[in-house]
């Protein structure tokens, strides 16, 4: 499953509702004061790794003496984000860097039959700058979910990603972000 702004919007809005919904409001309970900053990060980044889906192109032949290229020209990847804190930005002239600086460290792993082939990472040719929508929740949590998502589309891997398929060996070619 591709990602998408309004699911992205849809997987913290259920990480707020969860924190509003399991306070006892009427009883005086408030929530932590980081509980809906820590909701951000986890809907965000849970969603980012369940529906990012990546595709790098592959070229491999058959190492020499045999000759023969790789039928398979395209796999599949996924990114595993080990660190999900991106935090409570001191402005808002940040929170940008701070998502970026987060997703950025996460690692590509690869499809089962292309686990020996290096994990690559993502890079941003361009900073995201998180602009803050006005209007009635959730507009601004969508707006703010539309601009992530852009930004995420554009990132790349540049590097070649060198490894095995079987008996054959090569690397990445290109890699597209869906």
């Amino acid at each position: 499953m591709a990602m998408n702004p309004q699911g992205m919007c849809d997987a913290i809005k259920k990480e707020y509702d969860n924190i509003t919904n399991s306070t006892d409001w009427k009883g005086g309970e408030r929530p932590k004061q980081t509980a809906y900053t820590e909701a951000f990060d986890k809907g965000l980044t849970d969603y980012v790794e369940k529906n990012m889906e990546i595709e790098y192109t592959w070229d491999a032949a058959l190492p020499p003496p045999a000759s023969g290229t790789d039928p398979v020209k395209k796999f599949s990847s996924k990114l595993v984000i080990e660190n999900k804190k991106i935090g409570q930005p001191p402005k808002v002239e940040v929170w940008g860097a701070m998502i970026m600086e987060c997703l950025l460290k996460g690692i590509t792993e690869h499809e089962e039959a292309f686990i020996t082939v290096e994990k690559g990472k993502l890079q941003s040719a361009s900073p995201l700058i998180i602009q803050l929508a006005p209007g009635e929740y959730p507009a601004p949590l969508l707006s703010e979910c539309i601009q992530i998502y852009t930004w995420l589309l554009a990132c790349i891997n540049p590097t070649p990603l060198a490894g095995m398929h079987g008996t054959f060996a090569g690397a990445t070619t290109g890699m597209v972000i869906k």
